[in-house]
This record gives structure tokens, C-alpha cells and sequence, in this order.
């Protein structure tokens, strides 16, 4: 009888812890976490924060923002306060980087480079689940560069509305996202995957992280990706004549436009073409040239892109030798 007495005591006392921690509130509330995502364990604050794509930012450092109000003002559970609580968030993100980004907000969605919209519903794969972003990316052997940004977010989660502390967090996060961060491991971070309603501002991994990925001035940088030439001998009755083809190609492997360039092809010390480009982050061009006669022979061709260094890059050494088979 005593046996027994002491089972159900057990019993009950396991029963009881059960029910206590059924019972618990959970340490955050999260609602950046789409349903069935699974989050990895938090980490330290010393964890970085990763890029969405590889090498992904923008080639500019200030970035123009337009709110879609005209959408957005007939979104259930939408307020006003969210374009303030919005904007305090631009700019607090801003200023915790020594405004090595800066935000003006445009009242034409024409001249924005990063739109913003509150909606009902968030579409199938979102990343987030009351907020997700969809970048752009003109992308190059170096680099993801962001050309537009399409940020949206709900005005409620499930079960009630957005409070003012969960939108501003929530907007920091998004605005990380279309600066090109992706989901960290640090509950620390502004770009946890889970709400940490008590953050006030981007935390300094965070803050390093859009460092680093800025870190580089917002250049061109142009070079010959690739070149090939072929030669053709004449024989004519005293002399012979040299026929040339080629085939150049030429990128912008950088940061921005790279404005009106030259490019000058060389043989034999003569400039044998010239011809004025311009060229997108991550564009490309191709130069064709046929049947260029000469009267002397020769082994190589010098191909100058901006030889005269009137377009500032992140790297300047432009020249390039090819051989002529």
C-alpha cells in the first residue's frame, strides 16, 4: 500500500511540472518566423550577420524611399503612426552606422529606389512572417548589386494588432533586408528571425556587418573579361597584306555606372580602333571587329579600356594583351 502511495505521488508531481511549463508564456513573441521554418539555436553577439547573396549592397549610399499610402491606408489594422514609426526606424538604423547610409523618403514611386507598402496577406514564400522583402540584383563576377528593393508588411499578426515596439523592430529588420542582410543567429540582432520586441536599435555585429559589406567606395571597375583575334596573310604581287579579326568582350565588374569610357585597341604602337561605351554594374559588352588590314605583321594587340583614367574604379589597371594566333 505505501509502494503505491509513493507511485501516484510521483505521478502527480510529473504531472504538475507538465502542466507548469504547458502553461508558460514564451521568452519572445515571434513573428518574423514564417510557419514550419525551423530556427537555429541563438547565438552570441559575436556571430555575423550574412549577406542574403554573395557580395550583395548597393552601388550607392543614399537610397530613396517611397511608402505606397494610397494602398496601404485600407489594409486592416493599419494606423497612420506606421510611416513614423517607419521613418524612426530608417533612420535610427542610419545614424548606428555613422550615416555611412542615409535614407531621404520621395513622394513618387518613380524616383525610389526601395518601396514600401502594408498589405493583408504576404505572399506563399515569404521569408518572414508578417514582413518580407524582394530584391533586385544586377550581379557581376564580384558582386550582387542591389538595383530595387519591394519591402512589405502586415499591420496585424495573428491574434491581434501590431504593437508600436513590434513595428519599429520590424521595420529595422526589413530595412536589413533590403540593405542585403540576411537572418542571424543572434538574438541581439535586428535580423533575428524571431521578435525581440526590447531592441532599440541595430546591435554592433549588426552595425559591422553593414560596415563591411559597404566597406568598398561605390565604383566601376572595368576590364577586358575576354579576347581573341585571328590573322589572314594576302599575297599580293610586291607586298602582302594582313587581315585582322577579333572578337573583345568588356565588363563592368563594379559598383555603379561607369559613364561615358573609351576603349582603344593598339597594334604595332597604332591605334587600329576606338570606340565610346558606357556600361551598368554587372553589363557587358562585346566589340566585333572584321577584315582590319594592315601592312605590317604582328603578334599581339593592346587593348586600353579608359586608357586616359577619366572614369574613376575600384581598380584602375586597365590594360590587356592579346595574342594573335
Amino acid at each position: 500500500m505505501r509502494f503505491t502511495t509513493v507511485i501516484e505521488v510521483v505521478i502527480i508531481i510529473a504531472l504538475i511540472a507538465m502542466l507548469y511549463v504547458f502553461l508558460q508564456e514564451p521568452d519572445e513573441d515571434v513573428f518574423y518566423s514564417s510557419p514550419g521554418s525551423t530556427q537555429a539555436p541563438a547565438q552570441s553577439i559575436d556571430t555575423p550577420v550574412p549577406l542574403i547573396e554573395e557580395n550583395a549592397r548597393w552601388g550607392k549610399t543614399t537610397l530613396s524611399i517611397f511608402i505606397d499610402l494610397e494602398i496601404s491606408q485600407d489594409v486592416p489594422g493599419f494606423r497612420g503612426e506606421f510611416i513614423d514609426i517607419f521613418r524612426d526606424a530608417a533612420d535610427t538604423l542610419s545614424n548606428s552606422i555613422q550615416n555611412k547610409i542615409t535614407f531621404r523618403f520621395v513622394s513618387q514611386p518613380s524616383a525610389a529606389d526601395i518601396h514600401v507598402r502594408w498589405v493583408e496577406q504576404l505572399r506563399a514564400d515569404s521569408l518572414d512572417a508578417i514582413g518580407h522583402t524582394e530584391l533586385n540584383f544586377s550581379v557581376s563576377p564580384s558582386f550582387s548589386v542591389i538595383s530595387k528593393a519591394e519591402v512589405e508588411l502586415l499591420a496585424k499578426k495573428e491574434g491581434g494588432a501590431l504593437s508600436r515596439e513590434q513595428m519599429f523592430v520590424l521595420s529595422m529588420h526589413e530595412i536589413g533586408h533590403a540593405l542585403g542582410l540576411g537572418h542571424s543567429e543572434s538574438k541581439d540582432s535586428i535580423m533575428y528571425p524571431e521578435a525581440q520586441e526590447s531592441l532599440t536599435k541595430p546591435s554592433p555585429m549588426d552595425v559591422e556587418s553593414i560596415l563591411e559589406a559597404y566597406g568598398l567606395e561605390s565604383l566601376p571597375d572595368l576590364y577586358v573579361k575576354e579576347a581573341q583575334f585571328s590573322k589572314r596573310i594576302i599575297n599580293r604581287v610586291v607586298f602582302k597584306q594582313y587581315l585582322y579579326d577579333g572578337k573583345i568582350s568588356v565588363i563592368n565588374d563594379g559598383l555603379s555606372d561607369s559613364g561615358l569610357f573609351l576603349i582603344s585597341i593598339e597594334a604595332d604602337g597604332n591605334i587600329i580602333d576606338e570606340e565610346a561605351k558606357k556600361l551598368r554594374p554587372g553589363e557587358s559588352i562585346i566589340l566585333t571587329l572584321q577584315n582590319v588590314t594592315t601592312d605590317s605583321d604582328f603578334s599581339e594587340i593592346i587593348i586600353n579600356v579608359d586608357k586616359e583614367n577619366d572614369v574613376r574604379e575600384l581598380n584602375e589597371d586597365n590594360r590587356y594583351r592579346a595574342e594573335v594566333g
